[in-house]
Formats: C-alpha cells, sequence, structure tokens
C-alpha cells in the first residue's frame, strides 16, 4: 500500500506525517495487499483566517475494485485525519466484504452438481 500525501496552504511537519501514516496503516493495513494507493490531501482552507477549516481527504485506490473517497473536515486537523480514516476502514471492510461474499456465492453456484 503505498500513501502519497500532499498539503495545501500548510506546512507538513514530521509529526503530522508520523500521525497520517499510523492511522491509514493502522485503520486500513488488514487490507493493505489489496490497496494499491491511498493519496491523502490535507488543507488548511481558510489559512489563516482561523475557524473549523482543516480538510483531510483520502482516496483509496483497490485493484482492480475502483476507489472510495472520504472526506472530513474539523477544527483540529488531527480530529479530521482521525475520523477520516476510521471512516475509510469502515467503507473499505464493507466493499472488500461484498465483493468477497459475491465471489463465495459465485463459486458455491458453480460447484454444485446439476440436478436430474
Amino acid at each position: 500500500m503505498r500513501l502519497d500525501i500532499r498539503g495545501r496552504n500548510m506546512w507538513l511537519t514530521s509529526a503530522l506525517l508520523d500521525h497520517v501514516e499510523r492511522r491509514l496503516r493502522g485503520a486500513l493495513g488488514r487490507f493493505a495487499a489489496r490497496i494499491r494507493e491511498v493519496s491523502v490531501r490535507l488543507a488548511d482552507v481558510n489559512a489563516r483566517r482561523g475557524g473549523i477549516d482543516k480538510r483531510c481527504r483520502l482516496v483509496v485506490r483497490m485493484a482492480p475494485f475502483g476507489h472510495l473517497v472520504v472526506e472530513d473536515v474539523d477544527r483540529d486537523l488531527y480530529a479530521a485525519i482521525t475520523r477520516a480514516a476510521d471512516r475509510m476502514a469502515h467503507r473499505v471492510r464493507r466493499r472488500f466484504g461484498r465483493i468477497d461474499r459475491r465471489r463465495s456465492a459465485a463459486v458455491l453456484r458453480t460447484s454444485q452438481p446439476l440436478a436430474g
């Protein structure tokens, strides 16, 4: 699983990068072999004006199952990252669960003997 982390209107400190990597590896590590890339976009929307404007946008690209997008906004960037990672873990778990159930159902349909 490759991480691509970029920031807009803000400095990406080593503490922030460590937090992002730790949260994503913890949330998505179980699916790392099935995830091609995680794109992380961090932004301070209002820059110096303040407010609830720290945004974390995650895009998970799964081979060959497309991609998922989650975005969260908060006054605290660390909180936005944590919530976005948790929400993404939930969505990835649901997506792979559906794919695995479909595969299992297809295998069962093809492996059952024909009645006759």
